[in-house]
């Protein structure tokens, strides 16, 4: 009986691992990423120039807006996958991401990543959102 047990504990152990990352899964949690970089940019530019705040936050909303369904899925998704082996997976997302964020920043914007930025840089970044690869 007791043998019975373990196995049943053990089968439901197994059956409860999250399975793996699809690619819309994957696509879904990267959006997330950006979602929370251009949150941070917008207020970190918005507290540096007030005067353009406003434009900043109305830029990440309409960017909210056009992928609201998926960001939805990445919201399901983070709080889902909260395993040990969860975050092994989406660690390499959130490097990956960055990597591609950077790239976008620096060399299809000009936006130095060296010194803070200037209210043209800040203004071009949230001009440019339809331009993220």
């Amino acid at each position: 009986m007791l043998a019975g047990l373990c196995a049943m504990q053990l089968g439901l152990a197994v059956a409860a691992e999250s399975p793996a990352l699809t690619d819309a899964d994957r696509s879904a949690v990267k959006l997330g990423i950006r979602r929370d970089f251009l949150t941070a940019v917008s207020g970190a530019c918005g507290r540096k120039f007030p005067e353009h705040a406003s434009t900043y936050d109305s830029a990440v909303q309409a960017w909210r807006k056009t992928n609201e369904v998926r960001l939805k899925q990445a919201d399901v998704l983070m709080v889902s996958r909260t395993s040990s082996d969860d975050a092994r997976v989406m660690g390499p997302l959130l490097e990956e991401e960055k990597r591609t964020l950077q790239d976008w920043q620096t060399n299809k914007l000009g936006i130095s990543q060296q010194k803070a930025p200037s209210m043209a840089d800040c203004d071009k970044l949230y001009a440019s959102l339809a331009t993220l690869p």
